[in-house]
């Protein structure tokens, strides 16, 4: 549709039936006098064109002059649109209504949604939400997302980062919980410090408690090395040599503390073979349905077995039926068989030197402990044959090898 035609429909035009003998000269006429005539369609009898509302008036004198008969076929556009409301008042109060009913609506809160919450309770946010003014129902204008997710934080304590957001009609809570800190079983207990892994120790940092390893030496898993004997007098009403006393943390028993870092070595060997056997599908199936019922099966349809030797074997099962709650239902099952065939990989040697690489590198990446990272990697082919390569990885680590145990005082 033109700009034009675009007008036309806003302002109202008519679609009307032009009859006589000098329908031609009604043409001209309309044309010098600037009566715009559209999509003209012309017969036997006469012609059919459209013309705005305000146009059609003046056909009056181009008819007059030629006995043309002007006949209106057809009106269109929301001038008469609108002169057709005008007869039924109700239904535009109606739709006016409906219209500002619409708006009111859509200016409310109907959903709030709360996304992210695991371990904290949904309840609880939102008894907060409502606090700060959200609540169903309520107007979006009046909901400041700013100020809710801050009374959402003070109130609730779990909450890391909280922030909201109004799509629509729905209020949307985003919220991200706090890491919980597993808490430490030796807390209120005396303890010493010992190696979880061997290690040379490099750097010894001792919070509480004495240091019994100096920089530079190896230590052995289970060795201490920050003890949490200190020394120190039992105060008055003490007895040194009763074990409950001497356990009380401060009195000449504590909680050690620090931090002990240590280069850690982890080796690991792994293999390639320089043939790998694949099997590969060829292609060719064959198929059978079997019936299944108190563990037996009946074959009704295709062999038992399929024709070829190797195969791979795919199951589906097509009805079932259980009576009540028996272990044994019976089944109608289509077994499908597809060939298999058996070839001979050759693995580049080169190529075979890397995968042994790195497969002994992963086996090293699942013993690592969480948080650690490699400082220097060392790897070598160590076997080599005509059917696989070797090889071995050593990797060195910086890590915190200390650990707590608990000091069990002796009567």
């Amino acid at each position: 549709m033109t700009l034009r035609d675009t007008w036309y429909t806003v302002k109202g035009s008519v679609r009307i039936r032009v009859t006589g003998s000098q329908v031609e000269r009604f043409v001209n006429i309309c044309t010098h006098e600037n009566i715009t005539l559209r999509n003209i369609s012309a017969d036997d009898e006469g012609i059919t064109c459209s013309l705005s509302v305000g146009d059609f008036p003046l056909l009056r004198r181009a008819a007059r002059l030629t006995r043309s008969r002007v006949r209106i076929i057809k009106k269109e556009g929301l001038y008469f649109s609108a002169l057709r409301l005008r007869r039924h008042p109700a239904f535009i109060a109606g739709a006016l209504l409906s219209i500002l009913m619409l708006y009111f609506l859509s200016s409310l809160v109907w959903v709030i949604v709360v996304i992210g919450a695991q371990r904290v309770s949904v309840d609880r946010i939102m008894e907060a939400a409502r606090e700060a003014g959200v609540r169903v129902g309520a107007f979006q204008g009046e909901v400041d997302p700013e100020v809710t997710a801050s009374k959402i934080l003070d109130e609730v304590g779990d909450l890391a980062w909280v922030g909201v957001r109004i799509r629509g009609c729905m209020v949307v809570i985003e919220v991200v919980e706090k890491e919980e800190v597993p808490k430490d079983p030796f807390e209120d207990l005396p303890c010493d410090i010992i190696a979880r892994r061997d290690g040379v120790l490099l750097k010894l940092l001792a919070i509480q408690g004495e240091p019994m390893v100096s920089p530079g030496r190896t230590v052995r898993a289970g060795d201490v090395l920050i003890s949490g004997r200190v020394p120190g007098s039992v105060p008055p009403g003490r007895n040194p040599g009763n074990a409950a006393d001497s356990r009380l943390p401060g009195e000449g028993l504590v909680r050690a503390r620090g931090i002990a870092l240590a280069s850690v070595w982890y080796e690991a060997y792994a293999e390639v073979p320089l043939r790998t056997v694949v099997r590969v599908r060829s292609g060719r199936i064959e198929k059978k349905i079997v019936l299944r019922y108190h563990g037996k099966t009946v074959t009704l349809y295709g062999r038992k077995a399929p024709s070829f030797g190797r195969y791979d074997t795919e199951e589906r099962v097509l009805w079932r039926y259980r009576w009540r709650n028996r272990d044994a239902p019976v089944e109608l099952t289509t077994v499908t068989f597809h060939e298999v065939i058996e070839r001979t990989d050759t693995v580049p040697l080169e190529h075979a030197r890397l995968q042994a690489k790195e497969k002994a590198l992963e086996l090293i990446e699942r013993q690592l402990p969480p948080g650690v990272e490699r400082a220097r990697t060392w790897a070598r082919v160590i076997q080599e044959g005509p059917n696989l390569v070797g090889a071995k990885v050593t990797v060195e680590t910086v890590q915190d090898i200390g650990v707590p145990r608990p000091i069990v005082a002796k009567d």
